[in-house]
């Protein structure tokens, strides 16, 4: 797992006083420098009558093993839990380099945190005895990182997977009390499974149709609950993407999307395309009107067809008899 580069930090041993109570007291702080170690047990409430430093943070059993199973083969003798740290994520970064650039991605040779973690959950990779296989999940569409920026997520790097993207936005949008707006965002992109490639791209998540919708949505309790249980990634495709992302896709058949649907129909006259070959069921006035009509139609054809036999069964007669 990747991780922030960690500054280089220094221990200090401190004999001191504490500051509300006066008592004496020991601690060892991490510190920058001296003036940061001041800073540091100003912090803890500690006044600081004598200081000084000591060996630093020595690097973990768990740590030392992950290095070696990155192949990190030289480690300075007193390395610090900091430094050590610090060389398993250059050995994580290098790696997803490799990985990213097999699977046909632009990866720069000095990735940053935030590229080397959204990075790390887009690729994945498949042995198949001889040689490791990179391959990338969905990235997201141009219109998809449009949406999430309108509705305020900028965390978003070239590495960001259309799932961990949709993770993003629900994330930010469920972090409060207030629900209208992630009904909203999940109305939304109802609506783009229902218009397909006839998306109106100027409607935003953020519309303000789309909130007066989700405020609706969210008087539902069934609907909302429904909601609630919707997984994060909400694209409406049978299949999408890597094995990774097989578990995660939104569904048709939820009460959620029905009501979603309904309020999109109702609001936009937006509605799913019949894929299957049977006619849309007749209305039960429609169906009666269609049924007099056969009904008189039969009525006029008895009314020519039995003189017609009644004049044939004559003619047999006449012909029996002569």
């Amino acid at each position: 797992m990747l991780w922030p580069d960690q500054q280089l930090l220094r221990q200090f041993k401190v004999d001191g006083r504490g500051a509300d109570t006066g008592r004496k007291r020991q601690r060892i702080y991490e510190a920058l420098d001296e003036q940061n170690l001041v800073e540091v047990a100003k912090d803890d409430g500690t006044i600081i009558e004598f200081y000084e430093e000591i060996d630093p943070k020595p690097p973990s059993e768990r740590q030392l093993e992950y290095a070696e199973k990155l192949c990190i083969k030289i480690i300075p003798p007193k390395a610090s839990f900091y430094e050590v740290s610090n060389l398993i994520n250059q050995a994580i970064k290098k790696s997803l380099g490799v990985g990213g650039r097999a699977a046909g991605l632009k990866v720069p040779d000095d990735l940053s945190y935030e590229q080397g973690r959204d990075l790390e959950e887009l690729l994945w990779c498949t042995d198949d005895g001889e040689k490791q296989i990179w391959r990338h999940s969905s990235l997201p569409t141009e219109l998809e990182l449009k949406n999430a920026r309108a509705i305020g997520v900028y965390d978003i790097t070239e590495f960001t997977s259309a799932a961990l993207l949709f993770a993003r936005a629900w994330e930010h949008l469920n972090s409060g009390d207030d629900k209208i707006g992630l009904a909203a965002w999940f109305i939304y992109n109802v609506y783009i499974d229902l218009a397909s490639a006839n998306v109106h791209e100027s409607l935003l998540p953020n519309d303000p149709r789309l909130l007066v919708l989700g405020g609706e949505f969210m008087k539902d309790e069934k609907a909302a609950k429904s909601l609630l249980r919707s997984p994060t990634y909400l694209r409406f495709r049978t299949q999408q993407g890597g094995w990774s992302e097989a578990h995660a896709h939104a569904s048709r058949t939820t009460l959620a999307y029905k009501q979603a649907e309904a309020l999109i129909g109702r609001e936009f006259k937006v509605y799913r395309e019949r894929t299957d070959k049977k006619q849309p069921s007749t209305p039960k006035a429609s169906r009666l009107k269609e049924e007099n009509k056969d009904g008189c139609a039969g009525v006029v054809a008895l009314f020519f067809i039995l003189p017609l036999a009644a004049a044939g069964g004559l003619l047999w007669m006449i012909s029996i008899n002569l």
